[in-house]
């Protein structure tokens, strides 16, 4: 128990050395960071039901109060940390449907490697996990009206049968980068990039029988 408990003590003191220290060191953003970090590394083990608000301020080492301070409930926590991922997600993407709609380079519906390597932590708790989060279902907005600028429709009158078409081509698209995320990067990211490629200009019916082929051959 003893063992636990100290094991516990210094967790804490590590969370709260990496953030300045005692509370009256801390900025209210060093403060905010900490609360967020604490959370994700609750989030990566537990679902949002059974995190609790006493239990972050216990591992973060901060009072309740401090934590009220900023937000009024875990759920508000976790809204704030997907719009602020979202958009360094949407950041990363934001020059890429010009490209991908012209044709030139299907592999940068993806975000960079750099970019995924930097931010793989929050990526595979956030995006890969499936239903968890709505980061990518703001990603697949922004980039359908991305796509609608680009070819010039206005994406608040969308045609019903374009929106279908394009729903579909993203979530697609987006659904193999979260599968590949939760499969620990199982493929380099070229040849992830290649099948998005693949599947998005060929359709998934001839991309199966493409591999249906490569595999037989062996």
């Amino acid at each position: 128990m003893y063992g636990l408990c100290l094991k516990g003590r210094v967790c804490i003191s590590k969370k709260m050395e990496e953030y300045g220290g005692m509370k009256s060191r801390r900025s209210s953003d060093e403060t905010k960071e900490l609360i967020k970090d604490t959370f994700l590394d609750l989030y990566e083990k537990n679902t949002i039901d059974k995190i609790h608000v006493r239990k972050l301020c216990e591992i973060a080492g901060i009072n309740k109060s401090t934590f009220y301070l900023y937000y009024t409930d875990i759920y508000n926590l976790l809204e704030e940390i997907e719009k602020e991922k979202c958009t360094i997600l949407i950041n990363a993407l934001s020059h890429t449907v010009p490209i991908i709609m012209g044709g030139k380079d299907f592999s940068t519906f993806l975000p960079d490697e750099d970019f995924i390597r930097e931010n793989e932590k929050w990526l595979k708790i956030l995006v890969a996990p499936y239903g968890k989060s709505n980061i990518m279902k703001r990603g697949i907005v922004f980039l359908k009206n991305s796509i609608c600028d680009c070819i010039g429709v206005d994406s608040s009158h969308i045609d019903t049968e374009l929106n279908y078409a394009l729903e579909y081509m993203l979530t697609a698209d987006v659904g193999m980068f979260e599968a590949w995320l939760r499969n620990n990067k199982d493929i380099e990211i070229d040849k992830l990039k290649k099948l998005i490629e693949l599947s998005t200009c060929n359709g998934p019916i001839d991309t199966i029988n493409h591999f249906r082929k490569k595999s037989s051959s062996f």
